[in-house]
């Protein structure tokens, strides 16, 4: 379970810069069903540190980028995380491109329970494709795709998934 605080400066402006501290709260089970892959959380406390910049242009097109420090506790190996969206909306469709990626420090030696989102030194980029469509009253629909070319200690196939979702509009 995550629990964070976010700032953020600019917002009125074209470039958007936020900050965050994350906090991952340990409240699940390093391990669970027959093979014990079925982890609901990795028993440690960590602290995230997170940096994000955006803007917009004109043209309906949008870019986000964020970095991140993940301090990891029971011997677990600290985290760099990085990652952007570049996107375009017009009005009823959306087409985003996401990247995220996680580097392990390898400066810890807690043992992996089993590979897994919750496992020691993992590592991965994970590319992604969305496509949305907006119904009339702040409604919408996505899908997605994605795929990991690379990664460490986690399993790995593709990813799909669909989605409805809520688009909150500021009032004038």
């Amino acid at each position: 379970m995550d629990l964070g605080v976010k700032y953020g400066w600019f917002q009125d402006k074209p470039v958007v810069l936020a900050a965050s501290l994350i906090f991952g709260i340990p409240s699940g089970k390093t391990g669970g069903g027959e093979t014990g892959i079925l982890q609901t959380g990795d028993s440690e406390f960590n602290q995230k540190l997170r940096t994000d910049l955006g803007f917009s242009l004109p043209i309906s097109i949008y870019f986000s980028a964020f970095g991140a420090i993940n301090n990891r506790t029971r011997d677990f190996s600290d985290e760099i995380w990085y990652g952007f969206d570049l996107g375009y909306v017009e009005k009823k469709v959306l087409v985003a491109f996401h990247f995220i990626a996680i580097q392990s420090l390898e400066n810890g030696n807690a043992e992996n329970v089993n590979i897994g989102i919750f496992s020691n030194n993992l590592e991965y980029l994970l590319p992604s494709l969305e496509i949305g469509w907006f119904f009339p009253n702040n409604l919408g629909i996505s899908a997605y795709v994605n795929h990991v070319p690379q990664a460490q200690n986690i399993l790995n196939g593709p990813g799909y998934g669909m989605g409805l979702f809520y688009q909150l509009k500021k009032t004038p």
